[in-house]
């Protein structure tokens, strides 16, 4: 558990982590497969809006493993659990395309955002 954050989350919506580590961290958790790229930067860059002179680590995702998102409202969610063709293997890589956001896009289009 890190740090927590007050700002509204927006369905259907991509959100990025920065996490700044001061000292090596040696081997860290990763996801081999992601269906979004992942980027690093040198120095303490958590508070910029984007990142000077970052570099694309590919389609791993490093320490993090998840967001929690408290509800202030009724709303309702659907978890997909799976395996790497849940995470968008096969899919159109960077697109929003694997099967869970084709189907959360379904439904907010039949049902909307509720």
């Amino acid at each position: 558990m890190s740090d927590a954050a007050g700002f509204t989350v927006t369905p259907n919506s991509n959100y990025a982590a920065s996490i700044y580590s001061p000292s090596s961290t040696g081997a860290g958790t990763s996801h081999y497969y992601s269906s979004h790229y992942s980027f690093a930067a040198s120095g303490n860059q958590v508070s910029n809006a984007t990142m000077s002179d970052e570099f694309n680590l590919g389609w791993s995702v490093f320490f993090a493993s998840g967001l929690d998102v408290a509800l202030t409202t009724s709303a309702k969610s659907i978890v997909a659990i799976g395996d790497s063709i849940t995470d968008g293997y096969g899919s159109t890589f960077d697109t929003d395309s694997n099967w869970p956001d084709v189907l959360s896009q379904l439904l907010s289009a039949k049902f909307g955002n509720a």
